[in-house]
């Protein structure tokens, strides 16, 4: 008989709701997980501003103005 072992992905545990609700007497734990969730998902760079919003709209080469695509790349991870 043939058995499979099963393969656990060691980042599956960053997918879990945030169950510490902040109060004034828990920031640390609450900022533990905050920054574990922020930083396991690399979003670091969208809360201290260091990635700039790219403009919603652009103009293309004959003058029209139209959706910039990396705009809604950009929302759609925010």
């Amino acid at each position: 008989m043939v058995s499979f072992a099963k393969v656990v992905c060691p980042v599956m545990f960053t997918n879990k709701k945030l169950n510490v609700v902040l109060d004034e007497m828990n920031f640390l734990p609450w900022k533990q997980q905050v920054l574990l969730t922020v930083q396991s998902h690399h979003l670091e760079r969208l809360l201290t501003g260091s990635m700039p919003v790219p403009p919603e709209t652009i103009v293309d080469q004959n003058g029209e103005v139209m959706l910039n695509e990396v705009f809604k790349d950009f929302m759609a991870q925010v």
